[in-house]
């Protein structure tokens, strides 16, 4: 019995969901790798687009 796995993609801009997470992510890409610096910036990019839309989306309610 052969059961298929489903594979996804890695896209590390899944997992940068803050401000903090983005300058963590590009501090231990300028430590570990700089020549993937470009790289980084299109994940950073692409996270910053998705914080925006959910910005919009989802306004924090004031308190009353």
């Amino acid at each position: 019995m052969t059961d298929k796995i489903e594979i996804k993609q890695f896209d590390a801009a899944d997992y940068l969901d803050s401000e903090e997470a983005i300058a963590e992510y590009l501090d231990a890409i300028m430590e570990e790798n700089p020549a993937l610096y470009n790289a980084a910036m299109q994940d950073v990019e692409k996270a910053r687009q998705r914080l925006a839309v959910t910005n919009v989306q989802a306004p924090i309610a004031l308190a009353a």
